[in-house]
């Protein structure tokens, strides 16, 4: 018979015989109040067309295939979870959406049918496998005495936080909420570490095995969240706090830190030249354990402040950085050949410093890149950098520049720039944007005043 009926408001005459829903079941039919659930749940999605919906339920089976299902590939590769692990009656909703998607004639229905499996089996594995990581942590904080147990089962949560992550990207709003509950569940891992002196060191080593992860995930969140609450532009302490590290850890890594870059400014002093690259390389290495990785850059789309200063802007940077690197290896050529004397070289490196200072290319620790610069030119003389960690900058100053007054005078005109004089860097990119690096300046003086006063003057 030919009957009108109306579908999501689409009005069309189709060809329809009378349908029993429940002609399909097998003869040998089960009561399964679970997989009636499953489909109550799953008819309830407002993804679903009327049109599905109804299909779903016309050839809804009791006996769902729910083997097929829990043996998807590579899901606990790409999730940290099995699918297996799933509590029944979840899986049962998977399996109907999967079994009916892949039954039905109906294109369109069956697109509607994939859509929603995929966004559920997300939802499922990230939810289990969010709560088994929880599982673990507490059962690591239960067994605390075999440093092998405490490593295997240290790396099999960060393994299943490490795939995790890759599938819930922070920077979709619909995953904040996870990754706060992932990165609540890695801070549970910080306080065993910091209340449990006899497994700090394990825990150490094993948070430097995942430093990648960590940094880019955890460490990052960490200082963003410092920005937010206006705790001050301190990536050192978010980095701490973010790996549960104790001043003395710190230190230790500040030394080995030192010991390592004064091995790669000698092997670079050997160079015939010097790249914008080897800059980035010892700001890495310097900065390992205490700045993020992703903080050993060039900065791509922030500005930074410093003093009362502004760096060079992000979209000049790059071609900021490789005119003065021109100039650096335009020092290195000429003073060989015309045989510069130390002091007109010590002169030039201070200068090249100075530069590099007011370019300000990193997110952070621009000053300490900056003399480590110094440093390395200077090995080209014949200095000699200590692998102790100096704490006073200008005795570094003075030992790398050979105490030469002009050069060391220098280097302080320009700190006392950064701390009383407002303005930016006049390289060649600033040229015919002067009013936009001025916008800058008094820009960050607005914001200076606002948090100084709570009640700012016009």
């Amino acid at each position: 018979m030919t009957q009108e009926i109306n579908l999501g408001g689409e009005r069309r005459a189709e060809n329809i015989r009378p349908v029993n829903p429940f002609e399909y079941k097998p003869v040998e039919k089960r009561e399964s109040p679970a997989a009636r659930n499953a489909l109550a749940e799953t008819l309830q999605d407002e993804s679903l067309s009327p049109r599905t919906a109804l299909d779903l339920l016309i050839h809804f089976e009791d006996e769902i295939n729910v083997e097929r299902i829990s043996s998807l590939p590579e899901l606990s590769e790409v999730y940290g979870f099995d699918l297996n692990e799933i509590p029944e009656d979840r899986l049962l909703q998977l399996a109907l959406t999967y079994s009916e998607a892949n039954r039905t004639d109906d294109q369109k229905a069956a697109q509607e049918l994939k859509s929603v499996f995929d966004r559920k089996l997300h939802e499922q594995l990230v939810e289990s496998a969010l709560d088994k990581i929880d599982i673990l942590s507490k059962q690591l904080g239960q067994n605390l005495n075999d440093p092998e147990t405490i490593k295997s089962s240290l790396r099999n949560i960060l393994d299943r936080m490490g795939s995790l992550s890759k599938q819930i990207p922070i920077s979709e709003p619909n995953n904040v909420d996870l990754w706060k509950k992932m990165y609540d569940s890695f801070k549970g891992l910080v306080d065993i570490k910091l209340t449990d002196a006899r497994t700090s060191r394990i825990f150490s080593e094993i948070f430097q095995e995942y430093s990648n992860f960590i940094d880019d995930e955890f460490a990052m969140q960490a200082f963003h969240q410092f920005l937010a609450e206006d705790k001050g532009y301190d990536v050192e302490d978010a980095m701490q706090l973010t790996y549960g590290r104790t001043r003395v850890e710190i230190e230790e890594i500040k030394v080995q830190n030192r010991i390592q870059s004064v091995k790669e400014i000698k092997k670079l002093s050997a160079q015939d030249y010097l790249t914008v690259d080897d800059i980035i390389h010892l700001h890495r290495t310097n900065n390992k354990g205490i700045t993020p990785q992703a903080f050993s850059r060039l900065r791509v789309n922030e500005m930074e402040h410093f003093g009362l200063r502004v760096g060079t802007m992000p979209d000049d940077l790059a071609e900021e950085m490789n005119l003065w690197e021109q100039r650096v290896n335009l020092v290195i050529q000429q003073s060989q050949d015309e045989a510069w004397t130390d002091i007109r070289y010590q002169i030039a490196v201070a200068q090249l410093h100075n530069q590099l200072l007011d370019i300000h290319p990193f997110l952070d620790r621009n000053g300490s890149t900056s003399l480590l610069f110094m440093e390395l030119m200077m090995a080209r003389r014949n200095y000699d950098p200590q692998k102790e960690r100096e704490r006073d900058f200008y005795k570094t100053v003075r030992k790398a520049l050979s105490n030469n007054p002009v050069a060391i005078g220098l280097v302080a005109y320009e700190m006392g720039l950064i701390s009383y004089v407002p303005g930016y860097y006049k390289g060649e990119t600033t040229k015919g944007r002067h009013a936009e690096y001025r916008k800058a300046v008094v820009d960050l003086f607005k914001s200076r005043i606002k948090k100084k006063y709570k009640n700012p003057p016009e």
